[in-house]
């Protein structure tokens, strides 16, 4: 499974390299048109691979927006300790 998501993914890079991210939509029309024409399997596998564009579109749009290389995780901000913020707001009032 793992091997066939690598390959859906990189032909995704491939297409959007090639075409941009025009590519995601034809790739959407194109699993449209084979679902409607019967091939369910086909539409199923075009729609993989459309998401995997999508998903690789979106990645690279927050890299760029943040400055952060494509695959680099955001910062982990650690969570509250229960009841703080609960706390914190009625001793407020």
């Amino acid at each position: 499974m793992a091997l066939l998501r690598t390959m859906t993914e990189d032909l995704a890079l491939k297409m959007l390299k090639r075409e941009g991210i025009a590519a995601i939509w034809r790739l959407h029309l194109a699993a449209a048109a084979a679902h409607r024409e019967g091939y369910s399997g086909s539409a199923a596998s075009i729609a993989q691979i459309a998401e995997a564009a999508e998903e690789a579109w979106l990645r690279a749009e927050e890299a760029r927006q943040t400055g952060r290389p494509v695959g680099c995780a955001a910062p982990k901000i650690p969570p509250e300790p229960c009841g703080y913020r609960a706390a914190n707001i009625a001793g407020s009032l």
